[in-house]
């Protein structure tokens, strides 16, 4: 009995992987964004200072809407994170 469960399972799990690999992905672009055009700013108050690491202006076509407490007082937060901001990676605090 046990030997001819095993002998079923496989056979199922051998069916399942066959099938599996027949799929085919589909490799279609649904959105697309290039943010390379965006013109960047030094750190302004973050501990290690780097060039053109960060904006807080969106790129063509885009708005931001900062619409929060304390977005305007100076003494809230970073001014490179407050609200929106579009930041580089290779400029991320290790």
């Amino acid at each position: 009995m046990f030997q001819n469960l095993y002998f079923n399972s496989f056979a199922i799990l051998s069916i399942f992987c066959f099938l599996i690999g027949q799929v085919k992905a589909i490799d279609i672009v649904l959105l697309e964004e290039d943010f390379q055009k965006i013109a960047l700013k030094d750190s302004l108050r973050e501990g290690l200072k780097q060039k053109k690491c960060w904006t807080n202006e969106p790129p063509k076509g885009w708005t931001i809407e900062n619409k929060m407490p304390g977005l305007k007082d100076e003494f809230v937060g970073m001014p490179e994170w407050k609200a929106w901001a579009f930041a580089v990676v290779r400029c991320r605090l290790l």
